[in-house]
């Protein structure tokens, strides 16, 4: 609902929504970026659809991390075989 009234109101939804929602499917927890419990636990209708994961959040990534980070992110993506959808 946040998103949406952002959208309709032509705000950024980053300054209301919070981080670990505009993140998701990714979360963090003890300093570490991880998948989110229901990828685990394939309860997500959109499970093995789309982008990876990371690729599904790296522009919030790079709102919340920069540009450095993702670049990070992006080269251990690349080497990275198995990917979370």
């Amino acid at each position: 609902m946040i998103h949406r009234f952002c959208v309709e109101k032509g705000i950024d939804f980053h300054t209301l929504k919070p981080m670990v929602c505009s993140l998701f499917p990714i979360t963090f927890d003890q300093k570490l970026l991880r998948p989110s419990f229901e990828i685990f636990e394939e309860s997500l209708i959109c499970m093995n659809t789309g982008h990876s994961l990371y690729h599904s959040v790296r522009a919030d990534l790079i709102y919340y991390f920069g540009n450095d980070f993702a670049n990070e992110l992006d080269a251990l993506s690349s080497k990275n075989t198995k990917t979370f959808n």
